[in-house]
């Protein structure tokens, strides 16, 4: 054939055959459809930004190596949420709330990914 265009008129029964999706792979494609579940109207849980300047390189009374370069300040509004104890509530709260979030907005793939951890462990 020759233009752009491809006729699949004669080779439909193997073009058909050809492009048959596993069940899988079926499962995944469904689960990515547009449903009123995934059309939901949820809003994703927004960090507060709390002011925080960061200093690098060389601190007056911290040992910050033997040649530490020129200090340098920058800018962290999201330097809260680091906290190494797991202590404080606002950061576990935005946790548990990402989590829920991203619960929800990938629910549909909950039987998918039960079949799709089956099968990597059949192999």
């Amino acid at each position: 054939p020759t233009g752009k265009w491809v006729s699949l008129r004669f080779h439909r029964c193997r073009f058909h055959r050809c492009m048959r999706l596993p069940s899988k792979l079926a499962t995944l494609a469904a689960a990515f459809t547009t449903s009123p579940r995934m059309m939901s109207a949820v809003a994703p849980p927004i960090a507060k930004r709390v002011p925080h300047t960061v200093t690098f390189g060389r601190v007056d009374g911290e040992n910050r190596g033997p040649n530490p370069m020129e200090p340098l300040e920058l800018s962290d509004d999201l330097f809260w949420i680091r906290d190494d104890s797991r202590k404080n509530e606002d950061m576990l709260q935005l946790l548990r709330d990402e989590n829920a979030y991203s619960q929800h907005k990938t629910s549909t793939l909950d039987g998918f990914r039960g079949t799709l951890y089956d099968e990597m462990l059949s192999h």
